[in-house]
C-alpha cells in the first residue's frame, strides 16, 4: 500500500519541479551536475563541457535541448523568443551603457554580466553597472547578460562590442555621396542602414540594391560594396552602417561612416528650393507686367471717351454767297436712337426758309420747304443743324420732287 502511494506521488513531484529558463543561442552553467542525465546527441557535440569539479556547461542552446536534459531537482526549458543580440561600436576612450532586455521570466532573479573568455568561460564584470569604458583593444569582444542562481548561471543575451574604424565625410547639401564597404569573411545578405545602431533605419541590401536616391554595386570577387546616395539633404546626416547578420541574429559590422555637412554654407537653398524661388519671382514679374499693360491700355481709352463727349462747337452765322455750297459740321450731344428727322436751315433771297425731312422712308426722307419757326431760325439752337447755301433753282427742284 505504501509503495503504491509513492508511485502515485512521484509524477506529481516531478511535474512541480522548478524550471531553468534558457535562451536559444545562450548558455547554461550547472554546479555539481554529476546527477544530471543528458541524452540525445548533445554528448557528442562541442556544445557540452564537463569539468572535474562536477560542473556541466551547455553553450549555444537549441530548442531540442529541453528534452535531452533530466534531473531529480530541476527541468530545463529553452525559449526561442528571447531578445536579439546587442551590437555596439564605440571608439577607444568612449564609454557605453549596456541595456539588457529581461523578459518576465528573468526579472525576479539576480542579474549577471560577464565577458566571454573562450567558449565555456565568462568572467563576471564587477561592479554590476552594465557600463563599459573602452580603453584598450582588450575591452572589445563578446559580453553576456544573464542571471545567477545558487545552483546555476544562465546567459540569455549576447553583447558584441566591436572595433570598427570610422570613416568621416563632410559634404554640402545637394551633393552626392559615395563610400565603400568591404565584407571579407562574411556570407549571406549584406545590409546598409542609417542612425543609431540599435534602432537603425534600413536603406539597402544586396537583394534590393536600389531604393530611391540610394543604390549599391556589389563586386563579389573583391567582396566590396560601393554605396551611392544622390542629392543629399539634411536628413542624411549622421551614422551609416554596413553589416551582415548571422544565423543567431548577431550583427557583424563591416564599416561605419559618419556624414556631416558644412554649416558655413547652410544659407544656400537646396536645388529644389532654388527652382521654386526663381519660379515664384518670375510669376510675380509676369503678373505685375500683365496688370501694368492692362491698366495702361484701359485708362487712355476711358479718358478719350470722356473728352469726346464733353467737347462741342457751335456754328458761327455768316453771309451766304449765291451759287455756292458749303457745309459746316458740329459736335453735339450723343444722338438718340429715336431721332426720326433732321432740319436743314438755309437762306434764299431775303426769305428765311427751312427744309424739313419727313420720315416717309427711313432710307430716302422727303424734304419740304417751309417758313422757319422763330426758335429754329437761329443756327445756335439746341438741335443739331447742317447749314447750307442753295440757289433758287436747287430749292425749286427740291420742292417739285415733293
Amino acid at each position: 500500500m505504501r509503495s503504491l502511494l509513492l508511485l502515485l506521488l512521484l509524477p506529481m513531484t516531478t511535474g512541480s519541479l522548478p524550471k531553468v529558463y534558457g535562451c536559444q543561442g545562450g548558455s547554461v552553467f550547472f554546479s555539481n551536475a554529476d546527477h544530471f542525465n543528458l541524452s540525445c546527441d548533445i554528448n557528442n557535440t562541442k556544445r557540452l563541457h564537463k569539468e572535474e569539479n562536477g560542473n556541466v556547461k551547455i553553450v549555444k542552446l537549441e530548442k531540442g535541448d529541453s528534452t535531452c536534459f533530466s534531473s531529480r531537482n530541476i527541468t530545463l526549458e529553452v525559449k526561442d523568443d528571447c531578445q536579439r543580440p546587442i551590437t555596439l561600436c564605440p571608439g577607444q576612450g568612449e564609454e557605453v551603457s549596456v541595456q539588457c532586455d529581461y523578459s518576465d521570466e528573468f526579472k525576479a532573479v539576480n542579474k549577471y554580466f560577464c565577458k566571454a573568455e573562450g567558449e565555456f568561460q565568462c568572467k563576471e564584470i564587477l561592479p554590476k553597472t552594465m557600463s563599459i569604458k573602452v580603453q584598450t583593444n582588450k575591452d572589445y569582444g563578446i559580453y553576456w547578460c544573464g542571471f545567477n542562481h545558487s545552483s546555476h548561471i544562465v546567459l540569455i543575451q549576447k553583447v558584441w562590442i566591436q572595433n570598427v574604424p570610422v570613416e568621416s565625410q563632410t559634404l554640402e547639401v545637394g551633393q552626392n555621396l559615395t563610400f565603400k564597404c568591404n565584407y571579407s569573411g562574411s556570407s549571406g545578405v549584406q545590409h546598409i542602414c542609417k542612425g543609431p545602431l540599435q534602432y537603425c533605419q534600413h536603406m539597402l541590401n544586396t537583394t534590393q540594391p536600389r531604393n530611391g536616391r540610394y543604390c549599391m554595386e556589389d563586386a563579389k570577387q573583391n567582396q566590396t560594396l560601393t554605396i551611392n546616395i544622390k542629392i543629399l539633404n539634411k536628413q542624411d546626416q549622421g551614422l551609416h552602417w554596413c553589416y551582415s547578420e548571422s544565423s543567431d541574429r548577431t550583427l557583424k559590422i563591416h564599416s561605419k561612416l559618419n556624414l556631416t555637412f558644412d554649416i558655413s554654407k547652410d544659407w544656400l537653398p537646396q536645388p529644389v528650393n532654388i527652382v521654386m524661388y526663381f519660379a515664384g519671382v518670375l510669376m510675380v514679374m509676369l503678373v505685375s507686367l500683365g496688370t501694368w499693360k492692362y491698366l495702361s491700355s484701359r485708362n487712355p481709352r476711358e479718358g478719350q471717351k470722356r473728352e469726346e463727349v464733353n467737347i462741342y462747337e457751335e456754328i458761327q452765322r455768316r453771309p451766304l454767297e449765291p451759287n455756292s455750297f458749303s457745309s459746316t459740321y458740329v459736335t453735339a450731344t450723343h444722338p438718340s436712337t429715336a431721332l426720326q428727322y433732321s432740319t436743314i436751315s438755309f437762306k434764299a433771297n431775303s426769305d428765311e426758309r427751312c427744309v424739313v425731312g419727313s420720315p416717309k422712308d427711313a432710307d430716302y426722307p422727303v424734304l419740304k420747304a417751309a417758313p422757319c419757326p422763330p426758335h429754329e431760325a437761329s443756327p445756335t439752337g439746341p438741335a443739331t443743324r447742317r447749314s447750307s447755301s442753295l440757289s433758287e433753282e436747287q430749292f425749286a427742284n427740291l420742292t417739285q420732287q415733293d
